[in-house]
C-alpha cells in the first residue's frame, strides 16, 4: 500500500511541476549563495545569516521586450537577461550553443518550458518567429516589389 501511495505522489508532483503549479529554485550561476531563479523566472535573493529573508528581485522590460534584472556580487552591480539566467541555471547547453530561444517568441515569458539553447539561425529560423515577421511586413516596401521613385513613398 505504502508503494501506491509514493508512486501516486510522484505522478501528482510531476502533473504539477509540468502545469507550474510548483515553482523550483537553483542558484544563479556565477551568483551562487546570493540568488536565485525559479522554472518560472523569477530571480530572488537568497537570504542571508542576519535576515534569513528572500525577496523576488524586480524585473524590468527593455525596449525590445527582453526581461532583465539587477544582481550585485562584490559591490558591482549587473544587469542580466533573466532569459539567459534561467537556462544556465535548468538547461544543460551540450552542444554549447550561443542563443536561447523563445520558443513562443514572447520574449517576457522566460519559464524554462519556453527556453531552449539554439544557434543564432536556429532562433530566426523557428517558425512563429519567421510568421510573425511575414505577417508584420505584408504590406512593407520588401513585399511591394517598389523601389525609388516608383514607391509610393518616394520624394523624389
Amino acid at each position: 500500500m505504502e508503494n501506491i501511495s509514493f508512486v501516486i505522489i510522484g505522478i501528482f508532483l510531476y502533473i504539477c511541476i509540468m502545469e507550474n503549479r510548483i515553482e523550483i529554485w537553483k542558484p544563479v550561476v556565477g551568483y551562487e549563495g546570493l540568488y536565485e531563479c525559479s522554472n518560472m523566472g523569477r530571480v530572488r535573493t537568497v537570504g542571508n545569516n542576519k535576515t534569513k529573508k528572500t525577496k523576488i528581485r524586480k524585473q524590468v522590460v527593455t525596449n525590445l521586450g527582453y526581461k532583465q534584472v539587477q544582481l550585485y556580487k562584490d559591490g558591482k552591480q549587473k544587469l542580466l537577461y533573466v532569459h539567459r539566467i534561467v537556462a544556465e541555471a535548468f538547461l544543460l547547453n551540450t552542444n554549447n550553443k550561443s542563443c536561447i530561444d523563445h520558443i513562443n517568441t514572447d520574449r517576457g515569458d522566460n519559464r524554462v518550458e519556453n527556453l531552449r539553447w539554439c544557434t543564432q539561425k536556429e532562433n530566426i529560423n523557428n517558425p512563429i518567429t519567421i510568421k510573425n515577421w511575414e505577417n508584420t511586413h505584408k504590406n512593407s516596401l520588401y513585399q511591394s516589389g517598389k523601389f525609388g521613385k516608383e514607391h509610393n513613398r518616394s520624394k523624389i
